[in-house]
């Protein structure tokens, strides 16, 4: 099953499955590179995004994974530390303008985790009250950054605001016209 296209050049794609990442060429209309997922060792290959400097970024258990196909080499980059030691796939990642910040939002955890690519250093900002999302029955389903800065997180439990000024997270006590009673 495929789960992410991104568009790398005029004439790559970079293609995420559930087997690994391959790169498909529409010039010569073949695959010019692949790797596959080793379930076995937890080493996972994927792409959500491709930086200024050509490196593949993608989420992984626990934080981010990068691929620098320059040197043709992976490096891990893990929020374990900060997650108690809590199970967190990264499903959701965005990079700001420069490429150097990365906020993740993981599916099942308890918190938002920001990457400071240039530190190469986690932060942390925890669910308020007792929100966490810890199992697979109150998941995080996705978030987006508005113009301000600020991000929305939708999940099983609610709309949450993270503000990135204050460095927190607050629920958004809404009626949603969508929202099961």
């Amino acid at each position: 099953v495929i789960s992410n296209l991104t568009r790398k050049s005029d004439h790559e794609i970079w293609i995420t499955s559930g087997l690994g990442l391959v790169i498909y060429d529409t010039r010569l209309k073949d695959v010019i590179w692949y790797k596959l997922n080793d379930p076995v060792n937890l080493e996972f290959y994927a792409v959500n995004y491709i930086d200024d400097a050509s490196r593949v970024w993608y989420t992984d258990i626990n934080g981010l994974s990068c691929f620098d196909p320059a040197v043709q080499q992976f490096a891990s980059h893990s929020f374990k530390q900060l997650s108690g030691g809590n199970w967190g796939m990264a499903f959701y990642i965005l990079s700001d303008k420069t490429g150097n910040l990365i906020t993740v939002c993981p599916r099942v955890a308890d918190g938002f985790y920001r990457f400071n690519r240039l530190k190469n250093q986690w932060t942390k900002t925890q669910f308020p009250g007792n929100n966490t999302f810890l199992n697979e029955k109150d998941v995080v389903r996705g978030f987006v950054q508005l113009a301000s800065g600020d991000y929305i997180i939708s999940s099983d439990k609610g709309i949450f605001l993270y503000s990135e000024k204050q460095n927190r997270i607050s629920s958004l006590q809404k009626e949603l016209p969508f929202a099961e009673p």
